[in-house]
């Protein structure tokens, strides 16, 4: 029912579960973490039946300026981590979304990954909470 919230198009094809992750594309976030989550709920030994693993996906959003290196390095090593885990296929990644599409994704997601170690409880934990959102943190 929650996935009906998510913009079109941002959900990974094939997906009636999903998990989002909200963070800058900068190494501090952790994001490879929401990944390896991702990898073990769909691994033989994961959390779920395979018939329900198979329709869970994640979409990673945030900020990202091609002209910060650091940016479009994350995104590349966030990439090649979802295709070595074995998740691409059910990975999407969104950058720079506006407002209204952050708003869409809280709304439209399973649950919000919040993967950032050593931080305070940020703003997106918040605004997934103000939208009925789990957070996992």
């Amino acid at each position: 029912q929650r996935l009906r919230g998510l913009p079109q198009g941002m959900a990974p094809a094939g997906c009636n579960v999903v998990f989002v992750s909200l963070n800058r594309y900068e190494r501090k976030k952790n994001i490879g973490l929401a990944l390896h989550a991702l990898a073990e709920l769909k691994s033989d030994a994961g959390l779920l039946p395979p018939a329900l693993a198979a329709g869970v996906g994640l979409v990673i959003a945030g900020g990202y300026d091609e002209r910060v290196a650091e940016n479009v390095e994350h995104l590349e090593e966030l990439r090649a981590l979802a295709s070595s885990l074995g998740v691409l296929p059910w990975v999407s990644f969104a950058c720079s979304v506006g407002s209204k599409q952050r708003l869409g994704l809280l709304r439209g997601a399973a649950a919000l990954v919040y993967t950032p170690e050593g931080e305070h409880f940020g703003i997106g934990p918040v605004e997934a909470q103000c939208c009925g959102t789990p957070v996992v943190a």
